[in-house]
């Protein structure tokens, strides 16, 4: 039961429209040429080309994209820039296609507004591996763009469960931001572990578990192998990494698992959800953060089974509802909670000291 989300919301219907139109910009010729080739064959409208930030936001405004696919470094104005002064002025969804040199300029990126990133090849002849992921966020966005306005109603009243031990969050495109809105809000010392998969790749986690540390005082850092699941920590998932919880005679304990060429989210929520089940039983409290796609939902179906509480992002703040919607779904009873809303209950709940067990 979806209690807390307009029917409106739910499965909410995409206005039809046109080919999703793209501005690509990128100081590399080549590049451009690159990306816009890619995308035109997965049946985009190529708007324009623009070769840093300053030529963008001339045709951000001459020809209004759905979507904006951006370079961090450029020449005159750079993607920071251009992020900053596009959040002022148009609700355009931005992709950055960067490099794995820098990750922290991908996340300051995701701060400053930007929707998702992908990793750049070290070769513009390789452009073609982004075809699909790149693709596929591409035609998500242009479509959100052009929902239909939610109804938007009263937020819920939701309590934080008595007697939870483990916290464990899961997201994906759009996380980033939501978890930094969930962390600051919270003040040290934190009465349970926060565990979190958060679909990212390699290089870029351990630079976000930094970022997160320095920004909100917690002990935040990236999970491993064998590490005792300590009270009050805040472990994310190593990208390109599974991570889980498992039961010792010495107590819980983290463990990593390499993932497989098959699987197809990685970090998998499903995996931290499942095996966290297992070891709180009743009181871990799961969380879905925005997402595309259906991690989460075996392993919601497994918090069910362990008498654990649900909560989801509501679609009316959530940046993609695909995961939250997917996952209040296997749940059945899951609570549908604001993003604002869900910080401040956490927050609240986390500053009280546990129950004696």
């Amino acid at each position: 039961m979806n209690r807390n989300v307009p029917a409106s919301m739910e499965g909410a219907p995409i206005v039809d429209g046109d080919a999703p139109r793209v501005l690509v910009v990128d100081d590399s010729a080549p590049l451009r040429g690159a990306l816009a080739e890619v995308l035109e064959e997965g049946g985009c409208e190529i708007v324009g080309r623009a070769m840093d930030g300053s030529m963008a936001l001339s045709l951000v405004h001459e020809q209004d994209p759905d979507v904006i696919t951006l370079d961090l470094e450029m020449p005159r104005m750079d993607g920071f820039t251009f992020l900053r002064i596009l959040s002022k002025t148009r609700a355009i969804p931005v992709i950055v296609v960067t490099s794995d040199a820098r990750p922290e300029s991908a996340l300051l990126a995701l701060e400053l507004g930007a929707r998702d990133f992908v990793v750049k090849p070290a070769r513009t002849a390789d452009v073609r591996q982004l075809k699909t992921q790149l693709l596929a966020r591409v035609r998500l966005l242009a479509g959100l763009r052009r929902r239909i306005p939610p109804t938007w109603s009263p937020p819920p009243e939701v309590s934080y469960p008595s007697g939870t031990r483990l916290v464990a969050i899961g997201c994906s495109t759009g996380g980033p931001r939501a978890l930094r809105d969930i962390l600051t809000r919270l003040r040290p010392p934190i009465s349970a572990p926060i565990l979190i998969a958060q679909h990212m790749p390699p290089r870029f986690t351990e630079a976000f578990a930094d970022r997160l540390a320095k920004a909100t005082g917690l002990d935040v850092a990236e999970a491993k192998d064998g590490e005792p699941l300590g009270r009050g920590s805040v472990r994310i998932a190593p990208g390109g990494r599974h991570l889980s919880v498992e039961k010792t005679p010495a107590g819980a304990r983290l463990r990593l698992h390499d993932a497989a060429d098959t699987d197809r989210w990685v970090p998998s929520v499903d995996r931290l959800f499942t095996s966290s089940a297992a070891v709180a039983g009743a009181h871990l409290l799961a969380i879905v953060l925005t997402g595309m796609g259906k991690d989460g939902v075996e392993g919601a179906r497994a918090v069910r089974a362990a008498g654990a509480p649900l909560w989801t992002e509501s679609s009316l703040t959530a940046a993609i509802d695909g995961m939250p919607v997917a996952a209040a779904a296997a749940h059945g009873a899951a609570d549908r909670i604001p993003l604002d809303e869900l910080a401040a209950v956490l927050a609240r709940g986390l500053e009280r000291p546990p129950e004696p067990r």
